[in-house]
């Protein structure tokens, strides 16, 4: 007795879940049909138009196909929804129909597992919605469909590579040109810091020999190494920066000397 219930019960279950499935026919026939068209639409507008459709249907094939236990068909409503959404994403007609086409293929692929599943035919499948699929007889692929499917992948994605390659290329000269950019700004911040060093020091000792001259030769204190920039300081510095701290600092000389000569001279 046991066992008839537990049949039973399976039984009801696999109907329970056929009916399910079915429930999903209405939903994949859209689907096929608004994948196929965006596929064969001659402009980008018109693939972009049937691509959002079919975004819809296919998602929502997916749902229920999920939830009655079809999971390859579920898997392959997933692939033709994300084909789909990258169809819309794109700006050139090539690339958006190439995305279509392959949401189509999905999409015929997810409705041979959806008769797998619930042991329907795809041509009985249209008294469910009163559509058409134009799968024939539910099968999968044909060799010639998947090569040709594979050949424009390919050439899809070599010329995706071309493309990165040229990015790459013009990364490598943007980045060559700032260097040589940086090269030459760090020749003219070691030239004014030449120049600089020179001014301080004849500066430096015009102060000193004022200074002698007034009687105050003991007072002056300037170390070089508080007023100039090393290498490694320059390296981390733009050619303005540069110039704003030697302009600083010759007048903090300045400055700092005319103090220095004014307490000399009034004591």
């Amino acid at each position: 007795m046991k066992h008839i219930i537990i049949l039973s019960l399976l039984f009801n279950f696999a109907i329970s879940a056929q009916t399910n499935c079915e429930s999903a026919f209405s939903a994949a026939n859209y689907s096929i049909s608004h994948t196929e068209k965006a596929y064969e639409s001659n402009n980008i507008k018109h693939t972009q138009e049937w691509a959002a459709r079919a975004e819809e249907t296919l998602q929502e094939v997916e749902q229920l196909t999920l939830n009655c236990g079809c999971t390859e068909a579920s898997e392959y409503a997933y692939q033709a929804y994300e084909a789909s959404t990258n169809s819309l994403s794109q700006t050139n007609w090539e690339q958006s129909r190439f995305y279509a086409k392959r949401a189509y293929t999905k999409a015929k692929l997810m409705i041979n597992e959806l008769s797998i599943c619930t042991n329907v035919s795809v041509n009985e499948m249209s008294n469910y919605s009163g559509k058409t699929t134009s799968i024939n007889n539910g099968s999968s692929l044909s060799l010639d469909e998947e090569q040709e499917m594979l050949l424009a992948e390919q050439k899809y994605l070599e010329e995706q590579q071309k493309l990165l390659q040229q990015k790459i290329e013009a990364q490598k000269k943007a980045k060559a040109a700032l260097n040589d950019q940086r090269a030459i700004e760090l020749k003219r911040q070691e030239r004014v810091k030449m120049n600089a060093d020179a001014a301080f020091i004849e500066l430096k000792n015009g102060y000193q020999a004022l200074a002698e001259a007034i009687g105050c030769s003991n007072v002056f204190n300037f170390p070089r190494s508080k007023y100039t920039l090393t290498k490694e300081q320059l390296s981390t510095l733009t050619l303005s920066e540069t110039k704003n701290h030697y302009t600083l600092k010759m007048n903090e000389l300045a400055e700092k000397a005319s103090i220095e000569l004014s307490n000399c001279f009034s004591n």
